[in-house]
Formats: structure tokens, sequence, C-alpha cells
């Protein structure tokens, strides 16, 4: 078994190899420079002042939690349907092979082929 060291939660981070940072790079530095034009108008825009509401975020955060509520409860119903299906692969393998030993007699010991029991 292969055994290597745990990286620390700040290194985990920086690690670019493998991660989905290089799918997301063009969206990220997108939203970057827009949330730092807001920072830096603070509400202003061509020397008129632009009232910031929480109105807009409220009506954005309720379809994303629904969304996300469903998507969650998805998830867990197919992770609970893998579970019963594995379940009843053990359970089948149970039964098999109790049914096997109780059904199969052997009349002498079985002897493989190097003579080991």
């Amino acid at each position: 078994m292969i055994v290597r060291d745990r990286p620390s939660g700040f290194r985990l981070f920086w690690i670019v190899r493998g991660s989905v940072l290089q799918r997301i790079k063009s969206v990220l530095a997108v939203n970057v420079v827009l949330a730092v034009i807001v920072t830096v108008a603070h509400g202003t825009l061509f020397h008129t002042k632009i009232p910031i509401t929480p109105i807009p975020f409220t009506l954005i955060g309720l379809p994303l939690a629904i969304f996300l509520g469903f998507r969650n409860n998805t998830a867990y119903s197919r992770y609970w349907e893998g579970r019963k299906l594995w379940g009843e692969i053990v359970i089948y393998a149970r039964t098999l092979s109790r049914q096997c030993q109780s059904l199969i007699e052997a009349d002498h010991p079985i002897v493989n082929r190097t003579g080991f029991r």
C-alpha cells in the first residue's frame, strides 16, 4: 500500500493540478474584476449615487436555496437507492452461500490437484 504525506489545508488550497480551477479561471477572473469595480465605485457611477439594497440578493437567494434543496434531496435519494440495492445483493449472496452449504453434501473431503486440503 502506498502511503503519502497528508498535505495541510493551506497547501491543498493552492494545488492547481487536478483542480477545478483550470476550468473556471476565466469566469473567476471576470467575477473578481467586477467585484473590484463595484468596490471602487462604492455605489457611485458617473457622479450618480446608486443605492444597493438587499432586494436583488433576496430575489436570487430564494430560487437558489430551492434549487440546491432539490439537488440535495435528489442526491440523497440516489445514495439511499444504491444503499438498498447493495443491501439486497449482500442478502442474496448470504442466502446463496447458506443454501450451497446446506444442500451440497460431500461424501469425502475435497482435495485439489496439489494434494493439499
